[in-house]
């Protein structure tokens, strides 16, 4: 009976040593995080891009989830004209920072299409404009990806149906008739009236 008592009290001990170690790693690790997110501040003010980038990058080898961190690591590689590898650590944030998915996933679409990858970039910004048909911000974009790529019958397609809910926004009306006059849609006369 004594000796089973001993093994459970030394258990406790190596236990409690154990996580007492990982309190101060934390700790440690807290402030080590803390000093690099600072040094990547630092260094994108003073437009040393490559810099910060390798200052954020060991922010996530601490801490492969933290969000300042990839932030940082998302804004520095705009800052450096790397829209492609920006646009992959925003696609990684929307998974982490699941309150402002919606707006980091637009965000994600816009540097694909900036970057050259319209296809994915439009892909995007269709399935999330899917989600959300009342959002007029991203049909205006969508729209206006559509039509730089001269596809007006997508654009139509968006148009018409965010019309629905913003039917009394003027802007829009001119937008569709537009739209349908270099589509040459038949109801294109019609959508002409109305945004007289």
């Amino acid at each position: 009976m004594r000796k089973r008592h001993l093994y459970s009290i030394a258990i406790i001990i190596v236990f409690s040593l154990l996580f007492s170690s990982c309190a101060t790693t934390n700790n440690q690790n807290k402030k080590e995080i803390e000093s690099l997110l600072i040094q990547g501040q630092n260094y994108i003010i003073s437009e040393l891009y490559t810099d910060a980038i390798a200052s954020y990058k060991e922010v996530l080898v601490i801490e492969s989830n933290n969000i300042e961190g990839l932030y940082g690591l998302a804004r520095a590689y705009v800052l450096s004209g790397d829209l492609t590898r920006s646009a992959k650590v925003i696609l990684t944030l929307s998974n982490i920072d699941t309150k402002k998915n919606y707006s980091l996933i637009k965000t994600y679409a816009t540097l694909l299409y900036d970057s050259g990858e319209t296809e994915k970039a439009l892909t995007t910004f269709y399935n999330l404009y899917n989600t959300n048909p009342y959002d007029k911000e991203l049909a205006i974009v969508l729209i206006d990806t559509y039509l730089e790529n001269e596809n007006f019958k997508k654009a139509y397609e968006i148009a018409t149906n965010v019309y629905q809910y913003h039917y009394k926004d003027n802007d829009l009306i001119k937008k569709i008739a537009d739209i349908a006059q270099k589509g040459d849609k038949p109801e294109k006369e019609s959508w002409a009236i109305l945004a007289k």
